[in-house]
């Protein structure tokens, strides 16, 4: 009866830590997707409004020149 015991709050216990778990990872990928729309924003206000290159939209929003050339290209793209 005690093992059954035991094991059943093993068990809940493991539930616990794996529902924690997947929470955090959660709000991770949620924060990180966050970050990217705002980041995706920035640029694209900057590349609009101002006539700046790559390398100084990406100092200015905090981000690689790659992500500026990214976005640039979709605009490009969405343009046509």
């Amino acid at each position: 009866m005690y093992n059954v015991s035991l094991k059943c709050k093993w068990d809940a216990e493991a539930v616990r830590q794996h529902q924690e778990q997947a929470l955090d990872f959660a709000r991770q990928e949620g924060l990180a997707q966050g970050i990217t729309a705002k980041s995706i924003e920035v640029v694209e206000n900057l590349l609009s409004k101002l006539e700046l290159s790559d390398g100084e939209i990406a100092d200015l929003a905090k981000v690689s020149v790659e992500f500026v050339k990214k976005i640039r290209a979709g605009r490009r793209k969405n343009s046509k």
